[in-house]
Order: C-alpha cells, then structure tokens, then sequence
C-alpha cells in the first residue's frame, strides 16, 4: 500500500467515507471521489473486510475499487477488488460475484493481461446465462468494458457492436458511467475498421474535466485514440493541442507520453518525441503495458537522427518489453520507412526472440503510417502559390492582390495549409514550409484574372 495513506481515516470514519465516495461517483464528481479513496489506506481496508455483512462488504470494497479503477489507480483498485470478489462469494448471489468479477477483468484487460481477463470474462458469461430469465439481463458496465478492452488488445477480428448495445441498456442508475462507455465503445468500434475521422467525430462531447457521465479513465482512452487518430489524418499539430493540458501519472494504465511521441514524430521533431518519453521509461512506477510502444517511438525518433546503433537498442528494448508484459499490440502511427528499417535489422539479428512472440505477423503487419506530412505533395496547386507567398512575407490582402483572388479565398487555402502541415500559426506554417523547400514566389502577375 501506498504511504500516502498514513494520514488515513481512522476506521470509524471509513463507512461514512465510503459513503461520501459513492455519492460523489455517482453525481458525476469522479475526481472528488477519487482524492477520498486515494486516502483510505490499510485500516480501512481492514474495516471493511472485517464488516459481518458478505453484502455490505461487496458493495463497500466494490464502491472504492471502481472509484480508483475509473481514476486509473489499477493498482490500489485491484486490492480493494480482491476483497469485494472474496466477499461476492461468500453471498451466493450471482448478480454480485458478476459485478466483482467483471471488475476484476476489466482491470486485468487494461493492465494488458489478456489472456487472464478473457477466461474471467468466459466464466462471467457462463453465470449469466445460468441465472433465472428474470435476472438474465445483469450486466455490469465493468464487464462490458473488459470484453471490449480484450476484442482491442488482441485484433481478434470481432467487433464490439453487442456490447455497444449492452451498454445502452445499461441501469438507469448508471448515467455517471454508461455515457462515457458507450462513446469510448463506438470509437473503438471505428478504430477496429480504421475509421478515423470517425474516430474524431465520436470523442466530442467526452473530453476535459467534468464531462458528464464520463469519468477520467474513459476520457484519457478517448483522448488517446483521438490523439492517435489525428496522427495518422496528417495532423499532429491538432493532436498535440488536444494532448497539451492533459498528464497521466506513471501509475496510470494510459500514457499520453505515447502519443505525444506519435505527434512529434509526424511533425518531424524527434528530439522532443525522445524528451517527452524519458521520464516515462526511466520511471520505476510506470505500469509495463506502454513500455513497448515508447521504446518503439524512441527508437524511430533515434533512427531518424542518424543514430542507427541507439536505435537499435531502443527498438531490442521494445520486444522484450513484449515478452515481459505477454501483450503485443498493433503500432499505429509511426513513420513506415523508419519503423520497417528497424524491425528488418532487428529480425535478423533475432531471430529467436522474433519466433518467441507468436502474436508477430499482427504486430508486423498492423503498422499505419502517418498519411501526407512532410512532403509538398499533400499541397495543391494554389496552396503552394499561396504558401511560397506567404513565405515570402506576404499579408493576406498582398497575396489576394497578386493571384487575383479574394482575401477570404486566401484566407480558405492558409487554413487548408494549417491543416495538412499540422500547425496553428503563420510564423510555424513558414518555417515548415522553408523546410519542405518551398520559396517565396515572384510576384509576376501571373494567375490574375
């Protein structure tokens, strides 16, 4: 346990606090829940276990479990699961072992154990459908949320469509929660068929702090897969305005840091895609799950240095961070060219460590490279006149003047440029476009009309 509990309530209090953490959960309060449960320690653990009623103990250990477990604290979530799975079974009643089980998955599934998560999630299906008609509809939201995690982690080739459904249905008791969950399934239904813009269109409505009926956990898994969307759009500059505010401590089991990395790497930054991840892999705290998919941004920030033998060992590292964690998932949004010029030395120098993974032809074949940056090609015609204009120190009334178009026209094709360069200012823009080798046009007249 954590010595931030050492100022803990005494456990008269815990009741009473518990209490407070329900309430505060289920109102949409989902960090004022989360700073009481963080303070509960050992001594309230005790109390609870120690409570004569199996059910209260159930639904007190469950209330705190999930208010850490959607704060993203897995770890301390997972022991205070523990107690409520022990105490479900000691109640016979099925709908709380579902409840405590399902909880149990869904931590397994987001800490990327999978394997483990899928057979819970098996024997939690089986109770389900051995309990009387009347009941067959308990479902806890937990539990859709771990077959949805696992369908994602593993590419089975399924689809989470049901358990969108299931959600919807979910108790109406449930609205601090069933929201979030439902938005979070039908972005990771659009990234299972590669839907991006989709992607982006589904997270609205689901992001800061606050949003409604979607707690912090569900939020930062959004963020991620809309960060990573607009990676892969051509547009790390808007991912990296969507990641700017938002932290994720080392504990948590999503890493921003990752997908910083991805934008920078877009954008063509590779020292500050390997700064943004230092701390992250140096970390002694940081959960395991990431670890592979920075080394694996760390080493193409490397390889595009001209650092081939760092890169190397950067890239090593992401393998046997798979080994370690039993997970690997498809990489999304890197480089290609950089990406196949380390996997192609590291197969030959390791072979065996290659055939050690049998999940590798996914892992291989599943790299989507970033579409359209870095080269003057994803630029039309007349934003090229516009941009070799602008690059020349041109105002918007300037160039206007020398195309023979409106300004709001001019206006229109500096935002499309914005856009496919992924950056937000005139004085970046310019510098992008320097780099990508654009000059500034001679005013000749030509394109007047």
């Amino acid at each position: 346990m954590s010595a931030r509990w050492a100022d803990a309530p005494t456990p008269r209090d815990v009741p009473h606090s518990i209490g407070v953490i329900a309430e505060a959960l289920t109102s949409g309060h989902d960090d004022r829940a989360l700073r009481i449960a963080r303070g509960l320690g050992p001594d309230a653990l005790g109390a609870v276990a120690g409570l004569p009623s199996a059910q209260a103990r159930v639904r007190e250990a469950l209330a705190v479990a999930e208010t850490l477990f959607v704060g993203g604290c897995t770890r301390d979530a997972s022991t205070w699961c523990a107690v409520a799975e022990w105490s479900a079974s000691e109640t016979g009643a099925p709908e709380l072992l579902v409840e405590a089980q399902g909880l149990r998955a869904a931590i397994l599934a987001v800490s990327g154990e999978s394997m483990e998560a899928e057979g819970i999630i098996a024997e939690t299906r089986r109770v389900l459908r051995d309990l009387e008609p009347a009941a067959s509809g308990v479902v806890s939201w937990p539990l859709i949320l771990a077959e949805a995690t696992t369908v994602m982690n593993r590419r089975t080739g399924r689809d989470v469509r049901s358990l969108i459904d299931e959600a919807r249905d979910l108790d109406p008791a449930l609205d601090w929660i069933a929201p979030g969950l439902v938005r979070l399934l039908e972005t990771m239904q659009h990234m299972l068929h590669g839907e991006r813009r989709q992607v982006v269109d589904a997270s609205e409505g689901c992001r800061g702090s606050g949003s409604p009926g979607c707690p912090r956990y569900l939020r930062d898994v959004i963020l991620s897969h809309t960060a990573r969307s607009y990676v892969v759009l051509g547009d790390p500059g808007r991912a990296l305005d969507l990641l700017a505010e938002a932290a994720s401590p080392g504990d948590h089991p999503v890493c921003l840091s990752v997908d910083r990395a991805s934008a920078y790497l877009a954008a063509g930054r590779p020292a500050e895609a390997l700064a943004c991840t230092e701390s992250c892999v140096r970390s002694p705290e940081h959960v395991q799950r990431p670890l592979r998919a920075l080394h694996v941004r760390r080493a193409i920030a490397l390889e595009m240095q001209g650092r081939p033998a760092a890169a190397d060992r950067e890239f090593a590292r992401s393998w046997y961070s798979a080994i370690v964690t039993g997970s690997v998932r498809p990489v999304v949004g890197v480089p290609e060219k950089e990406y196949r010029a380390l996997e192609a030395r590291f197969r030959e120098r390791h072979p065996d460590v290659v055939d050690t993974l049998a999940d590798y032809a996914v892992f291989a074949e599943a790299v989507h490279p970033v579409e359209g940056v870095g080269d003057l090609g994803m630029l039309g015609q007349r934003e090229r006149e516009v941009g070799g204009l602008l690059v020349g120190g041109g105002t918007s009334a300037q160039i206007a003047a020398t195309l023979g178009i409106s300004v709001n026209t001019v206006k229109t094709h500096t935002r499309a440029i914005y856009a496919k360069l992924g950056v937000h200012t005139r004085t970046t823009a310019v510098d992008e476009l320097r780099r990508l080798g654009l000059g500034a046009r001679e005013s000749s007249g030509e394109g007047r009309r």
